[in-house]
């Protein structure tokens, strides 16, 4: 089963991933990031909202 999902992240200057997963205690929790080179930088992580939860849910499934 996959641990993430992918969303759009909308119109921004950089190329921006979100992800929605589960970490290994079971949260679910959205990290916003960008790729600069070989390196990741992540802008935010957080514990993802219900519809963000309910997204996820469907998207694994």
């Amino acid at each position: 089963m996959p641990r993430f999902i992918r969303i759009p992240a909308g119109r921004c200057p950089r190329q921006r991933y979100i992800d929605i997963g589960s970490s290994d205690n079971g949260r679910v929790l959205v990290v916003v990031y960008t790729e600069r080179g070989q390196n990741i930088r992540i802008i935010s992580c957080r514990k993802a909202t219900i519809s963000e939860r309910k997204r996820y849910e469907e998207g694994i499934n």
